[in-house]
Order: C-alpha cells, then sequence, then structure tokens
C-alpha cells in the first residue's frame, strides 16, 4: 500500500516536471519568435529605424534649399525600396540617388515651386473677389491648377528616383499621369502637404514634437505617397514601379 502511493507521488511529480519543462520550453520559443528577424515586432521596429534615418538624411540634405527636389527625390527612391523589398536602402544609398539626376531634380524644383507659388497668390487674390460666381470659378480653378502641378512633380521625381539616367521624357510622362490620376494625386498632396502643417504651429509645439520631426515628419508622408505612386504608375510603367523580381519573373 505504501508502495503503491509512492509511486504515485513520484508520477505526480514526474508529470509536474515534465509540464514545467513543456511550458519553459514554450515560453522561450514564444521569445525566439518575439524577437526573430521575420516576426512582426522585428519588421516594425526596422521599419522605424529605416524612416528615421530617411528623415535625417533627407533633412541634411535639404539645407541648401535649392536641393529640396534632389532630397525628395532620394527619399521617394529609398521609399520604393522598402515598398519593392528589394533590401538596397542604405545612407549611401540615399547619397547616391540624391547625387544621381540631381541637376534634373533641381531644374524642375525651382520653376516648379515658383508657378504653383503664383498659382497660391492667385487663388487668394480670387477668394478676395466680391462676386460669388466669380469667387467660386477662379478659387476653383486654381487649386485644381495647384494640386496637378504637385502631381506632377511628385510623378517627376518618381521617375527620376526609379530610373538612374533619365530618358528625356519624364516631364510629359508626369503630365500625363497627374491628369489621369487626378484622384490620387489629390491623396498624394494632401499627404505631403501633411508636412507643412509644422509651419504653421507656435514654437511651444515645435519643440515637443521634435523627436518626431526629426525622425519621421517627413518620412513617413512620402512612403504612403511612394505607395500611391506606385500603384498608379505599375499599370503603364511595370518596368519602373514594381520589384525587380516580378519583373524578371515576367
Amino acid at each position: 500500500m505504501h508502495a503503491f502511493s509512492y509511486m504515485t507521488d513520484l508520477l505526480c511529480c514526474i508529470m509536474g516536471t515534465l509540464q514545467e519543462f513543456e511550458k519553459e520550453a514554450r515560453q522561450e520559443e514564444h521569445e525566439v519568435k518575439l524577437f526573430n528577424t521575420d516576426s512582426v515586432l522585428f519588421r516594425i521596429m526596422e521599419l522605424l529605424r529605416e524612416l528615421a534615418l530617411m528623415n535625417v538624411l533627407f533633412l541634411l540634405c535639404c539645407i541648401p534649399i535649392v536641393t529640396i527636389g534632389a532630397s525628395y527625390k532620394a527619399l521617394l527612391a529609398c521609399c520604393f525600396d522598402l515598398e519593392y523589398g528589394e533590401g538596397r536602402f542604405s545612407a549611401a544609398f540615399f547619397i547616391r540617388k540624391f547625387k544621381e539626376n540631381a541637376g534634373k531634380s533641381i531644374r524642375i524644383w525651382i520653376p516648379g515651386c515658383l508657378v504653383i507659388l503664383l498659382l497660391g497668390y492667385n487663388l487668394s487674390f480670387c477668394m478676395g473677389i466680391s462676386g460669388k460666381a466669380v469667387r467660386f470659378a477662379g478659387v476653383g480653378v486654381y487649386a485644381v491648377l495647384m494640386i496637378w502641378c504637385c502631381g506632377v512633380l511628385q510623378y517627376y521625381f518618381a521617375f527620376l528616383a526609379r530610373e538612374s539616367e533619365g530618358n528625356g521624357k519624364e516631364l510629359k510622362n508626369s503630365m500625363i499621369l497627374a491628369l489621369a490620376k487626378y484622384p490620387a494625386v489629390v491623396l498624394m498632396t494632401v499627404c505631403s502637404a501633411s508636412a507643412g502643417v509644422i509651419l504653421l504651429l507656435p514654437a511651444a509645439w515645435v519643440l515637443r514634437l521634435l523627436p518626431l520631426i526629426l525622425f519621421f515628419w517627413f518620412s513617413s508622408p512620402a512612403l504612403v505617397c511612394a505607395r500611391l505612386i506606385g500603384k498608379t504608375a505599375a499599370p503603364y510603367y511595370p518596368e519602373l514601379f514594381r520589384s525587380r523580381g516580378q519583373n524578371s519573373s515576367k
């Protein structure tokens, strides 16, 4: 009888120990999966790190002001690299894309900004017109033209970001795409203009948001714009706005 009781207690002890081992093994397996390079947490952390680095590089390259176009083109190139999983992004990759076609980027950026500012001035002038019908028509026309010009710049920089040399038809193709995909252009313009809210914020709020501005303020909207550009341009230019693997498989 005592032997039976002893055997029962021994079996219970062994089962309890096995259960503890199994529990610890599951916990260790969960921790390994959590910090595995293929885990969701790791991918999110890696994305945030890359967005932060892209944002800092973008701000540094924008310091001369006239190079904002070339800097934004390099930012789009990095965003496309992340979007298509090509795995080429690094600080050296950003600088290389910044230097490629830098002259073209600057030459389109300066007159493009002047045109948008002129349209904005005319829009504000139309808002002060007393005639309701004329004011409504004027504001509508200039607003549509401003958004279209912003879309042309977006697509132009996207073409330069995906083409190392450029074929000389980037502006023409950008104008056609911005007109054909106008609803997407509106979304891209709103997304890009959201970064400009910083100019309307008081200094105290700018200081509070400084870490966000330094690391994610511009790269996050650019990533959204890159996704919109890719989806709208891929049917017409699959060799540029699809991953290299998809193009080679086809």
